[in-house]
C-alpha cells in the first residue's frame, strides 16, 4: 500500500488509543491538552475521508479474453495463382482459304448437239437432241472467304501472378489467453475499499469522549 494509506491507518490506531478516558488522562496529565489532542484526532479523521489512496499492486498472471469481433486487415502481397484448364474463347474469322476440290459430279445434259453424217456419199448436218446424265471429275482448288464467329477452347497452363493491396474484414470468434505482466496504480478513496464507516465510527466516538470531557 501507499505511504497515505499507511498514515491513515497509523492514525486509526492512534485514535483508538484514545477511546479510553483514563488512558487519554493518564498520558496527557492535562484536560486541555486531552481536548486538543481529541480535536487533532478529529480533524485527522475528516481528512481522511477526502485522501485519495494510491495503491501499486504488481499484475503478473494469464488471463482468458473471449473475442468476437470484425477486424480490419491491410494485405500488401502478390499471390501467385496456377491456372491449369481450357479457357472457352470465340475467335472471330474473316479471311479467304483455298479449298482443293476433287470429285466426281453426275450432270444432266440436256441439249441438241450438231454433227455431220455421212449418207449415200452425202454429208449432211444432224441435229441429234440429248437428255441424259454423265459422271464428271473435278479436281481443282477454289477460293473461298470466310467471315464467322468460331467457339472453341484453348487450353491454358501457367501461373499468374496477382498483386493484392487491400484492406479485408475478417471475423474473430474465439477465446485468447493473454500474460499480463506490469505494474498497475490503483486510485482509490477510504469509501471505495470500505474505511468509510470505521472513520465516521471513531470521529462518533472522539466527538463523545470531547463531550464527557468538557463535561
Amino acid at each position: 500500500m501507499g505511504n497515505v494509506l499507511i498514515r491513515m491507518l497509523t492514525g486509526l490506531v492512534v485514535i483508538l488509543l484514545l477511546f479510553d478516558i483514563g488512558a487519554v488522562y493518564g498520558a496527557l496529565k492535562a484536560r486541555d491538552m486531552a481536548l486538543k489532542e481529541i480535536d487533532d484526532a478529529i480533524t485527522l479523521a475528516e481528512d481522511m475521508k477526502k485522501e485519495e489512496i494510491v495503491l501499486h499492486y504488481p499484475l503478473n498472471q494469464e488471463i482468458r479474453v473471449p473475442l468476437k469481433m470484425n477486424l480490419s486487415v491491410p494485405i500488401s502481397m502478390v499471390v501467385k495463382v496456377p491456372i491449369n484448364k481450357d479457357i472457352a474463347v470465340r475467335v472471330p474469322l474473316n479471311t479467304y482459304v483455298d479449298v482443293p476440290v476433287n470429285t466426281t459430279a453426275r450432270v444432266h445434259i440436256v441439249q441438241n448437239i450438231t454433227t455431220t453424217l455421212e449418207v449415200n456419199g452425202q454429208k449432211e448436218s444432224v441435229v441429234i437432241p440429248l437428255d441424259t446424265y454423265v459422271n464428271v471429275p473435278i479436281v481443282t482448288r477454289i477460293r473461298v472467304r470466310i467471315n464467322d464467329i468460331v467457339n472453341t477452347t484453348v487450353p491454358l497452363n501457367t501461373t499468374v501472378k496477382v498483386p493484392i493491396n487491400q484492406t479485408v474484414r475478417v471475423p474473430v470468434d474465439r477465446t485468447l489467453t493473454v500474460p499480463i505482466r506490469m505494474n498497475i496504480t490503483i486510485k482509490t478513496t477510504p469509501e471505495e475499499i470500505g474505511l468509510s464507516d470505521l472513520i465516521e465510527k471513531v470521529i462518533s466516538t472522539l466527538e463523545h469522549l470531547r463531550s464527557t470531557l468538557e463535561g
